[in-house]
């Protein structure tokens, strides 16, 4: 299948075309159950995915992520390997998603997406005039099996 190649996968795993394809998705989703807002979702790349989504789209009510990706650039420079050169980086798009209620939850001890990279993602939201909320929990690493039950009491609050 075309859309499996190996460059999805590398060096263009949120390539235009897959983030288009994507916003697809939502939209058949929308149009489908008829709704009038969504929330977008996503863990560590799918995070990037979410964020990009819904720089596409005037329907997004909140953004929510776990150990994003949102800085893709900055966070293979730190991991010393190839950049990501056929994606689109959540980064970028900060002015575009700015007005939409966000939620990041960030693991203290994630060496895959380090603190550092989710910050830098809420922080210019922030700067811009956004109002990206984040939560740093201190016991989680990337892979931590408490997120599900951390991003419920998250969004209860």
């Amino acid at each position: 299948d075309k859309m499996c190649e190996e460059k999805f996968w590398t060096g263009a795993r949120f390539a235009k075309s897959v983030i288009d394809s994507s916003n697809e998705v939502v939209s058949k989703f929308v149009k489908k159950y008829g709704f009038k807002k969504v929330n977008l979702f996503g863990y560590s790349g799918g995070a990037a995915v979410a964020v990009l989504v819904a720089s596409l789209r005037d329907d997004v009510a909140l953004i929510g992520t776990v150990a994003g990706n949102l800085n893709h650039k900055e966070l293979m420079l730190m991991h010393g390997v190839s950049p990501l050169d056929e994606s689109l980086d959540a980064i970028d798009v900060v002015e575009k998603v700015k007005d939409i209620e966000q939620f990041h939850l960030i693991g203290a001890k994630d060496g895959v997406v380090m603190p550092k990279i989710v910050l830098s993602f809420a922080m210019r939201v922030n700067l811009v005039g956004g109002k990206a909320k984040f939560k740093v929990i201190d016991e989680a690493g990337h892979q931590y099996k408490r997120w599900p039950e951390v991003w419920v009491m998250a969004l209860s609050r």
